[in-house]
């Protein structure tokens, strides 16, 4: 019941962020497969980098990196609004995921996902890539900024925070996926100098197939 609501809520962000055109198109592909919905799978060595060179033009903002639901209550107590993120932020921060939030005046303007379990990657990316939790990988993703406060430099920042997170817990690599139509994404993650290992093609039909086919990069060529 808790993944049926969390997708009828990602449903209706998707609408008020994007419009009901993009939403329908994201229907009709997880509905009849087509087009199949292409993917970058990045690996990111996690080191030790320098804040100066990642902090948002924002002049005036705070951050939280969330780790379970109480924390997110505790800053709802001191009037911070989650808006129409709140359910599904409270859905993944009871399934293990850890959420990283900046508001501007006690508004949430920017979020994103880690996952540290197999079950919060379901939370944070639940394309069917592996990542080795046990061997110090962690998944990074479900990135979302208000369309107010974008080209402020925020996912940039939010990477790099949530980068910081992990390194301070001892974690040596972070995993995830980027569709190939989305240039800003690639873009930001470019700063982080990744490797990109694979190119993936993941295809639904009606909700009741699913097939996932990963291509290997070779740089070598």
């Amino acid at each position: 019941m808790k993944r049926i609501l969390y997708k009828i809520n990602g449903a209706r962000d998707m609408i008020l962020q994007d419009g009901w055109v993009a939403f329908l198109r994201h229907l009709a592909r997880d509905f009849l497969g087509f087009p199949p919905e292409r993917n970058y799978l990045y690996r990111h060595t996690i080191i030790a980098r320098n804040v100066e060179d990642f902090l948002p033009r924002l002049q005036d903002f705070e951050d939280f990196m969330l780790r379970d639901r109480r924390e997110l209550e505790e800053l709802e107590n001191k009037g911070y609004n989650f808006g129409s993120r709140r359910s599904n932020t409270n859905i993944a921060l009871n399934n293990e995921a850890v959420v990283f939030c900046v508001f501007v005046e006690k508004e949430l303007v920017h979020t994103g996902r880690v996952a540290l379990t197999e079950n919060g990657k379901r939370y944070v990316d639940n394309r069917p890539f592996k990542v080795n939790f046990k061997q110090g990988e962690a998944c990074t993703g479900n990135t979302w900024t208000s369309p107010k406060a974008r080209s402020q430099g925020l996912m940039k920042y939010g990477y790099f925070r949530r980068f910081e997170f992990l390194r301070e817990l001892g974690i040596t690599t972070s995993l995830n996926s980027v569709e190939t139509t989305n240039i800003a994404s690639q873009r930001v993650h470019a700063k982080f100098e990744p490797e990109i290992y694979a190119e993936a093609k993941l295809r639904k039909f009606l909700f009741l197939f699913e097939s996932w086919k990963e291509t290997p990069i070779n740089h070598n060529q």
